[in-house]
């Protein structure tokens, strides 16, 4: 009865809350020091188009998350009172009051990123809110377990006439592909705009430019690699498209996710071609926590104009230990004396079913981290011909297919480590294979 008194109560007190009448007399934001006026008004609109003090609360806490979506404040908090004078309306008039502190004037942290099966630890130093409408500018350097150092300069800016940014770098990075014996130095910059819909879809339009370096790993490397050696120019434009509607990015449950990737290089120097990749997830709840998950990527590759061309760099390369299981990275498709040249079309497939540990240690604290899943991965890499009836036979006569079981872990809301045993059950005689443990860790899994 005790219980029931309790629940009854709640409800009636949400039900008055519900019908008890309120008009947003005032908006104040205390503790503006460098934010702009101007910059932080659009977040109060909504505001002032209550009629109940439940709506009140509501949009008192939507406001409060817009104006931590600026990137200007570290504290906000809200005060409620009701409101006098002789401009006030009486019996259900308000006062909302946001107590804000700002951001300090430089900022410094210390991250990791993980991708690509390798770690690095980066040093960063941030200007937040420099002329006060939400600038960032950020320096950044990061080392990678490979002894791969990147140089980073950034300037990020919101749009006061959407829910989107403006973003522009310039940069230094370094790479190795193992499997095609190369290594790649890098120097460009790049200009972004973003726009997010209904917090589900995002549209990116980029625009980079890139001074590449090649070079090869070491001198037996094969000559169909050497010719890709030396200093490229890319220029480009991009389009990405997102629709995300998961619970979660790591480990998902329900919804599904859907990019469209589309790269157009040409607009000088001397790279030019067109490449489009699709990637999409769908997630569907079982029971008790067990979940059924499918993936499917593809990509495509493809020529642009007689007088430039694309090199080995701009191509697609299969094989990982978050992709395609149970195959060395990077390592699946064409080859040439052992190294991989990669392929200008593939497809690649996944299937996982997720379930909690057994006996549910730590529930609701550090065994969330965890799932076992069994898993299932597809997939083939090829060039395209101008018959695409052979190109399209060649994708489906070769393929790629392996099962196993592992262990995932979740680190924090992005990246994931998976300890898996992998079985490849379809493979060419060329492909370099771990039939047996392996360790994956990154951000992109499929």
């Amino acid at each position: 009865m005790g219980a029931m008194s309790i629940e009854n109560r709640k409800r009636a007190a949400v039900a008055q809350l519900e019908t008890l009448k309120a008009r947003v007399d005032h908006v104040h934001i205390e503790g503006l020091q460098r934010t702009k006026d101007d910059f932080v008004a659009g977040a109060f609109r909504d505001m002032f188009k209550v009629s109940t003090f439940q709506e009140l609360l509501e949009k008192s806490i939507e406001t409060r998350l817009k104006l931590e979506k600026l990137g200007c404040f570290k504290n906000i908090a809200i005060v409620i009172d009701t409101s006098s004078g002789s401009k006030s309306t009486p019996g259900y008039g308000y006062d909302v009051t946001f107590n804000v502190v700002e951001l300090g004037r430089v900022t410094g942290r210390i991250n990791t990123t993980i991708e690509n099966n390798q770690g690095s630890l980066g040093f960063a130093l941030q200007t937040p809110n420099l002329i006060g409408r939400g600038e960032t500018l950020q320096g950044e350097i990061k080392c990678s377990s490979k002894k791969m150092h990147t140089f980073n300069t950034s300037f990020t800016k919101p749009l006061l006439f959407s829910n989107g940014s403006f973003n522009s770098s310039i940069f230094k990075q370094t790479s190795e592909n193992v499997a095609s014996g190369y290594k790649l130095t890098e120097y460009g910059t790049l200009f972004g705009l973003s726009f997010l819909y209904g917090g589900r879809i995002n549209h990116e339009i980029q625009y980079e430019g890139i001074v590449r370096n090649a070079g090869v790993m070491n001198k037996n490397v094969a000559f169909a690699i050497r010719e890709n050696s030396g200093y490229t120019l890319k220029s480009s434009v991009r389009n990405i498209l997102s629709v995300d509607s998961r619970d979660s990015n790591v480990f998902p449950t329900e919804g599904s996710t859907v990019q469209l990737k589309s790269e157009l290089a040409g607009l000088g120097g001397n790279i030019g071609f067109l490449k489009n990749e699709l990637f999409s997830q769908i997630n569907l709840p079982l029971v008790s926590d067990i979940s059924l998950q499918a993936s499917f990527g593809a990509g495509l590759l493809t020529d642009t104009t007689k007088n430039k061309f694309y090199s080995l760099i701009d191509r697609f390369f299969l094989g990982g230990p978050l992709t395609l299981r149970g195959f060395q990275f990077n390592s699946v498709g064409p080859k040439v004396d052992g190294y991989a040249t990669g392929g200008s079309i593939y497809w690649l497939g996944g299937l996982h079913l997720y379930t909690p540990l057994p006996h549910r240690p730590s529930k609701g604290s550090f065994g969330d981290s965890f799932r076992l899943h069994l898993f299932c991965n597809a997939g083939n890499l090829g060039n395209v011909t101008r018959n695409l009836n052979e190109c399209f036979d060649s994708l489906s006569k070769s393929i790629r297919l392996m099962y196993g079981i592992g262990l995932v872990y979740r680190l924090g809301q992005i990246a994931r480590i998976e300890l898996n045993y992998c079985i490849p059950i379809l493979y060419q005689a060329d492909d370099k294979l771990i039939d047996g443990v392996q360790l994956g860790l990154g951000v992109h899994f499929v």
